[in-house]
């Protein structure tokens, strides 16, 4: 049998691609709306002038990362549901994307100290504990034949 062919996808790649995609398209739209300095956004979560301004004048390299984790995330769950085999490079791309960017705004950004203990918990474990997630779920599936 030709790798792929005939093997039914597991229920729970469309579980984990379809939670995937809706997490990831959170996180898609609240990178356009900081990347567009959307006031009524930003009043929504409650941002501050100190956090508003985090963003105003936001480095070339971090936005690169967060451009790519954030749409590498999307195209890898889109591609894990479609069971295409570069579901794992794009998702490992996004993993690493994503902690090179967590490395350059909490290690020389100083993302800590604006947004605070609880903000920076959840800004590093939700998106980079996804990545890692979505990474590890399509090399599985890569493994045991489920993607083309």
């Amino acid at each position: 049998m030709v790798r792929g062919v005939g093997l039914k996808a597991p229920w729970h790649l469309w579980l984990v691609g379809g939670v995937s995609l809706l997490f990831n398209s959170i996180g898609a739209f609240d990178y356009l709306m900081t990347r567009r300095h959307d006031a009524a956004y930003f009043e929504g979560l409650g941002y501050d002038a100190v956090k508003i301004a985090y963003f105003e004048h936001y480095p070339v390299l971090p936005a690169a990362f967060w451009t790519v984790g954030v749409f590498g995330a999307v195209a890898a769950s889109v591609l894990l549901l479609s069971r295409s085999r570069y579901t794992v490079p794009v998702a490992v791309v996004a993993l690493c994307a994503q902690a090179g960017l967590d490395i350059i705004s909490f290690g020389f950004m100083g993302r800590l100290s604006v947004f605070g203990v609880r903000q920076s918990l959840f800004d590093i474990l939700v998106p980079l504990g996804l990545a890692a997630v979505l990474s590890r779920y399509a090399l599985v599936m890569s493994r045991r034949g489920v993607l083309r």
